[in-house]
């Protein structure tokens, strides 16, 4: 049989990629230079993790790519990979993303959840939140704000996707 003429290599092939890929997409195994920049600033820091209009928590962000506090379970693990030159931090579950976040002009992540409800996603930078003794009164939004915030982005999209602008 033809069609079996390279399967001995096919199944080598499929090895080695075995042995060099776990197979999961998000998960960055092998990072670049730029990668490997961006996720050491992110080894061992907490940031402000925040579900817009729901809730919000401090997580930290492990060195083993595992979130070691305020973890949940839709927000286990962290990784980063750059997509179009910019950096994408991936929260994750054990088996699928959670979410992929981009970094805006104020240096806050943003995106949304892929699944669920999908809610926007704010992860907010320990620097840009935790009060200090020369800005003691830096502190993230109450929760009310955050839930007034969280509504207002609804209502105004709903307004918007039914009343375009001309």
């Amino acid at each position: 049989m033809d069609s079996l003429a390279n399967e001995e290599l096919c199944f080598q092939l499929v090895r080695d990629l075995a042995s060099k890929w776990s197979g999961t997409l998000w998960k960055n195994e092998a990072p670049t230079t730029m990668e490997t920049e961006t996720i050491e600033q992110f080894i061992n820091t907490r940031v402000l993790y925040r579900r817009v209009g729901y809730d919000q928590r401090v997580i930290k962000l492990g060195l083993n790519h595992e979130v070691i506090e305020g973890a949940a379970e839709c927000e286990q693990l962290w990784h980063v990979n750059h997509v179009d030159g910019e950096p994408v931090l991936t929260l994750a579950r054990l088996d699928r993303p959670t979410c992929h976040l981009r970094r805006d002009y104020e240096g806050i992540w943003r995106g949304s959840w892929l699944e669920y409800e999908r809610m926007p996603i704010e992860v907010i930078p320990e620097v840009q939140w935790k009060p200090t003794s020369s800005n003691a009164t830096a502190r993230p939004h109450s929760e009310m704000a955050t839930r007034l915030l969280g509504l207002l982005y609804c209502q105004l999209t709903a307004f918007l996707l039914n009343h375009p602008l001309r």
